[in-house]
């Protein structure tokens, strides 16, 4: 493969990326193996790569793997290595929602719904879900509800879906916390929601705690992935200038 042809194709997944996200798609490894990298195989993972540096240096995007939910052993799961990705955006934000988020009604639904996630810990049954909505948001229309729900918070990953099945064959769906939520929001966000609408009894001071370890947890992850990368940036120039000066000595010798 060209130098050419390695930069069309870095060039051809950061588009490819900045389309779904425009769309609020999640962006997945097949997907980009199937449009972008498909006459040269084994290539992806590079391509990902050198194009998630060339967002963040551009535009200030991270292309961000997230976790989705899986069964194992009939308990949902988080999947780390997913292969689905989402655009997040590394520069101040002064906390504010999407600005695609316009529909004032679909913001309050979701912090609703992670709200009353958050209150009962592990997620939220369907039933329940639909049981807390109707007393909450009574004028509400159940079909729009419902349709927001699946068809674009889920979809979009703001929330997670998860089907378990009893052992009478019995189909449960329960809602979690989707990883987009989680990125833009964020769970401190969602509890100083809980404390204002549900009153601050609501809040368990061990779910503070957890929170605010979890937040330290990942900003001391984020100082290392950034001395990483630095070092492999260095890494990377030099290995470069090493090469020209190999070419140059070339040239020199032919002359």
């Amino acid at each position: 493969m060209t130098t050419e042809e390695l930069n069309k194709m870095v060039a051809d997944t950061v588009r490819y990326c900045l389309f779904l996200d425009q769309q609020k798609k999640p962006i997945k490894k097949g997907d980009i193996t199937k449009h972008v990298t498909k006459d040269y195989k084994g290539i992806s993972a590079q391509i990902i790569q050198l194009a998630r540096q060339k967002l963040l240096d551009v535009f200030g995007y991270d292309l961000v793997e997230v976790w989705r939910m899986s069964i194992k052993e009939g308990h949902p799961i988080r999947k780390v290595d997913s292969g689905t990705y989402i655009l997040h955006n590394t520069l101040p934000s002064n906390m504010e929602i999407d600005e695609k988020f316009e529909d004032a009604k679909v913001i309050a639904l979701l912090f609703i719904i992670l709200g009353l996630i958050f209150i009962n810990r592990t997620g939220l049954e369907k039933g329940e879900l639909n049981s807390y909505l109707n007393s909450i948001l009574p004028d509400a229309d159940p079909a729009w509800r419902d349709n927001v729900i699946d068809k674009t918070l889920v979809s979009q990953l703001y929330l997670e879906k998860v089907k378990t099945t009893t052992p009478d064959g019995k189909e449960i769906f329960t809602y979690h916390m989707g990883a987009r939520s989680e990125l833009e929001i964020g769970k401190l966000r969602v509890l100083e929601f809980v404390s204002v609408m549900f009153g601050e009894s609501k809040v368990d001071p061990s779910m503070l705690k957890e929170v605010e370890d979890e937040i330290a947890a990942e900003k001391a992850k984020t100082v290392v992935e950034e001395e990483n990368n630095n070092e492999n940036q260095e890494d990377n120039q030099e290995e470069e200038t090493q090469a020209k000066g190999k070419a140059k000595r070339k040239n020199k010798k032919k002359e």
